[in-house]
């Protein structure tokens, strides 16, 4: 599972690199040792208050926090 809220990558208007500015959040959070429901609440919030989308449900995005998590252990 993946978080691609607006298919960054996939369209030519949408960079690759859409993302880039939301990782350092996602970093910090990881470091403080946030657990998987804390990650996926936060990628929930930047959809709605930095991509001003509805915002996909936490509990739907755990597979993303998920795997999220453990590249960042790799």
């Amino acid at each position: 599972e993946h978080w691609n809220p607006i298919c960054s990558g996939e369209e030519p208007d949408h960079p690759a690199d859409e993302y880039d500015r939301y990782a350092p959040g996602v970093v910090t959070l990881l470091r403080s040792g946030a657990d998987d429901r804390r990650i996926a609440t936060h990628l929930s919030d930047v959809e709605r208050t930095d991509m001003d989308s509805p915002p996909t449900p936490p509990e739907r995005l755990l597979p993303a926090a998920r795997a999220i998590r453990r590249a960042f252990e790799g």
